[in-house]
C-alpha cells in the first residue's frame, strides 16, 4: 500500500517536525528510515526549516535511485531584513542558497500557499510553484443565538493581534474580543495601559485559547479584524488559514489594501471582505457590521467551499496521482 508522508487532514499543512512529534523525533536516522519504507512514496517538506534534510534525501534519492516524490512547501519567503546579527546574516545566506538550490530540481514539487508568493517565487527562481492554500472548512451550522452588533474579533497568535488600532475602536465604542494562546490579560496590559486616561467607549476582553478543532466561537461575531501591522511581501501576499476559518462561518473580515491576496480571493463575493480605505479601519468596521448578512443560499461559505474542493484536488493530484484517481 503506498503512502505519503503527510498530516491526515489532507492538505492542512504542517511541517514535517510535526508529523514526527508523535512518536519521532526529526533528524538524519529518522529520515532514512522513511526513504527506506518502500511504502512511502511521497514525503513533504514545509518551510525553510526543513530545506537541509530535503537536500540530504534529494542526495540519497540520486545516490540509491529511489522512486520517490519530494515536495518543497513553501509558507514563506526568505527575506533579507537588514543586518541583525552575524548568526542571522549567515542563517540567511545560507538558507537562500538551498532554497535557490532546491528550485533548479524539476524533480522535486514546489508548493506555496497563495497566488501572489507564486509569483515573487517565479521572478526570484524562475519555476513557479503549484498553488495549494492553506485552507480549513468546517460544515455551516448556524446558531440560533444573535450575533455580536458592537463587538469585533480578533483570534490568533499575539503578533498578528491588531494592538496598535486598539485605542482608535475603542475610543469609537467598538468592543473587541480576543482568542488565542499567548493572548493574556498580562499581554493586554501593556497595551491599554496608557489608554487608562483616555474616554474609552468600547470594552475589550481576552476570552482564552480555542481549540482550531472546534470553531463554533465565530457564530457570535460578524466581523473578523485582520490588521497586522507588519509590512514586508510574507504579510503582502498572505492567505491565513484564519480568514478562510471566518468567512466559512459567516463572518466578515476588515484588513487594509496592503493585502492584496486576501482581497483578490474574495472580491466577487459581497460582504466577505472590507478594505480599510485610507487606513481608516474604523469606519471599515462600521460598515461590515452594518452591512452584515450571511445572504441566500450562504455564499460566503461556498465560495470557501469551492476553493477548498479545487485546492483539495490540484494537491492530490500533484501528491499522489493514483489517490486523485480514485477520487
Amino acid at each position: 500500500m503506498q503512502k505519503t508522508f503527510y498530516p491526515d487532514s489532507i492538505f492542512i499543512h504542517r511541517s514535517i517536525k510535526d508529523d514526527f512529534r508523535a512518536n519521532k523525533k526529526l533528524n538524519v536516522r529518522n529520515l532514512w528510515l522513511i526513504l527506506a519504507d518502500s511504502n512511502v512514496k511521497t514525503i513533504v517538506f514545509h518551510a525553510q526549516t526543513s530545506l537541509p534534510y530535503l537536500v540530504f534525501c534529494v542526495l540519497i534519492k540520486r545516490l540509491y535511485g529511489l522512486d520517490r516524490i519530494l515536495i518543497y512547501d513553501v509558507h514563506d519567503l526568505i527575506e533579507w531584513r537588514g543586518f541583525i546579527s552575524l548568526k542571522i546574516a549567515i542563517r540567511y545566506v545560507i538558507y537562500k542558497n538551498l532554497e535557490r538550490f532546491i528550485f533548479k530540481l524539476k524533480k522535486v514539487k514546489k508548493f506555496t500557499v497563495s497566488d501572489g508568493l507564486a509569483v515573487v517565487l517565479q521572478r526570484n527562481y524562475g519555476d513557479k510553484p503549484v498553488v495549494i492554500k492553506n485552507i480549513a472548512i468546517q460544515d455551516y451550522l448556524e446558531n440560533k443565538n444573535s450575533r455580536y452588533s458592537d463587538t469585533v474579533i480578533y483570534f490568533g497568535t499575539p503578533g498578528h493581534a491588531p494592538a496598535h488600532l486598539f485605542d482608535i475602536m475603542l475610543s469609537h465604542g467598538i468592543n473587541i474580543h480576543l482568542y488565542g494562546r499567548g493572548i493574556t490579560n498580562e499581554w493586554l496590559r501593556k497595551y491599554i495601559a496608557c489608554l487608562k486616561d483616555k474616554n474609552l467607549r468600547g470594552d475589550i476582553k481576552v476570552m482564552g485559547e480555542y481549540d482550531p478543532k472546534d470553531m463554533s466561537f465565530l457564530y457570535r461575531y460578524k466581523v473578523l479584524v485582520f490588521c497586522p501591522i507588519h509590512q514586508s511581501l510574507n504579510y503582502k501576499y498572505s492567505l491565513p488559514t484564519k480568514v478562510f476559518q471566518a468567512i466559512s462561518h459567516g463572518l466578515s473580515v476588515v484588513t487594509t489594501s496592503y493585502f492584496e491576496d486576501i482581497i483578490m480571493q474574495f472580491k466577487r463575493v459581497n460582504n466577505c471582505v472590507y478594505v480599510a480605505t485610507n487606513g481608516d479601519v474604523v469606519s471599515a468596521i462600521k460598515m461590515a457590521l452594518d452591512g452584515w448578512s450571511v445572504g441566500s443560499n450562504n455564499p460566503k461559505w461556498k465560495i470557501v467551499e469551492k476553493i477548498f474542493n479545487e485546492t483539495r484536488d490540484r494537491y492530490l493530484e500533484n501528491v499522489s496521482p493514483l489517490e486523485a484517481s480514485r477520487n
